[in-house]
């Protein structure tokens, strides 16, 4: 009997902490090759960068991940070679390189936890290239 109890017990408190999986819906602007970087959490909103083609944006969502705002990131050039995202201060730091005839360029920006551009973005290196080639990362970024 002692043992009936015990187990009744135990099984009517295993559902009691079970955790909820919020998922996000499907978007019309995310198509096959859209590219997604977890930017981080902030104020209980989580901030997604999406690239598709020359196609930049920052989504944001909410604790259920149901997307509220998407704001476009159009001072990130079409020629673009690489973005990286690294979370910084309450919003986040966006590198990003593009090339120019032979020359690449590293631009560096802050974004607020809003997804809106909070610093212009700042010419961190240029490299020279002998010859002209597409798609080259040229520079890494470490955090």
């Amino acid at each position: 009997m002692r043992f009936i109890i015990t187990f009744l017990l135990s099984f009517c408190l295993v559902g009691a902490g079970a955790q909820q999986i919020y998922f996000s819906d499907y978007e019309r602007t995310d198509l096959r090759n859209t590219t997604y970087r977890l930017i981080g959490k902030y104020n209980r909103h989580y901030l997604i960068y999406k690239n598709n083609r020359s196609d930049h944006w920052i989504t944001i969502y909410d604790a259920e991940m149901r997307a509220k705002v998407q704001v476009s990131l159009d001072f990130i050039p079409d020629r673009n070679i690489s973005v990286d995202c690294f979370p910084y201060h309450g919003g986040a730091l966006l590198v990003y390189q593009y090339q120019q005839k032979n020359v690449v360029y590293c631009m560096g920006t802050l974004v607020d936890a809003t997804g809106k551009m909070a610093v212009a973005p700042k010419l961190l290196d240029t490299t020279l290239l002998s010859v002209y080639t597409t798609d080259i990362k040229i520079q890494n970024t470490l955090v």
